[in-house]
């Protein structure tokens, strides 16, 4: 992995210089791969675009932003303005602030983007360990209507293998199974053949939650059908 050179930004609505890091090069070697899609990779780490100032809690996409510096690590230059305070990094959204992006955004490829985020970001609960998967019944409720969301988006894509693994992923996360062994079947690609077998057997194990991609689990929380809003949330819903 070579890092890239620091990038920084001011804030569209305070002008709080926020900074990004970047890569040159990097590589998958022990990459995690999960059922959402979504990888992990020590040595090829993703840096936000979408991100909010913590100045005035603005949210941006730095993508939309002309960068102000650009410094090489070891690197020392003057020239800037670099204000009052600590400089902040860009970091990732949590869940709420996603739900706040998505209210303002218009184009369709970065409400799919959002969304993706949204659901990614209810899964790493999993990833991660956290006991808990939803906080109450609004909680769970926008869960589920963010996966409903992401079922249309994907409705009106062109069909594909990678596509079509999210809409069962997402259908089986719903609890759908039928749909969800429908759509996985119908994928044809012969690399994704080991990943279609794992799914296969983790909906014959009634498995809602997402799973590492190559990893063998034998015991899992049902989940309800229904969250009740007076449970401590030890199991999945």
């Amino acid at each position: 992995m070579l890092p890239g050179p620091q990038i920084y930004y001011r804030c569209p609505h305070c002008s709080a210089l926020i900074y990004n890091r970047s890569l040159m090069s990097g590589n998958t070697f022990g990459a995690k791969h999960y059922s959402d899609g979504k990888m992990i990779a020590p040595m090829l780490p993703q840096f936000p675009d979408l991100t909010k100032c913590k100045k005035c809690d603005h949210i941006f996409w730095l993508s939309d932003l002309r960068p102000v510096a650009k410094k090489e690590l070891g690197d020392d230059f003057d020239g800037i303005d670099w204000g009052d305070g600590e400089l902040e990094q860009a970091e990732f959204l949590e869940i709420d602030d996603l739900f706040r992006a998505l209210k303002k955004v218009r184009s369709t490829k970065k409400i799919f983007n959002v969304r993706l985020q949204i659901w990614w970001g209810y899964n790493d609960r999993v990833r991660y360990g956290h006991k808990l998967f939803f906080k109450d019944q609004e909680d769970a409720n926008l869960w589920a209507q963010n996966c409903r969301a992401l079922l249309l988006e994907l409705g009106l894509q062109p069909t594909s293998d990678d596509n079509l693994a999210i809409i069962a992923e997402l259908h089986r996360n719903l609890g759908e199974t039928e749909l969800a062994l429908e759509t996985i079947k119908r994928i044809k690609d012969d690399e994704l053949s080991k990943f279609k077998e794992q799914f296969i057997r983790e909906c014959s194990k009634k498995n809602r939650r997402v799973f590492k991609i190559g990893e063998q689990k034998d015991d899992y929380d049902d989940w309800d059908d229904e969250p009740d809003t007076d449970a401590k949330y030890e199991a999945y819903v």
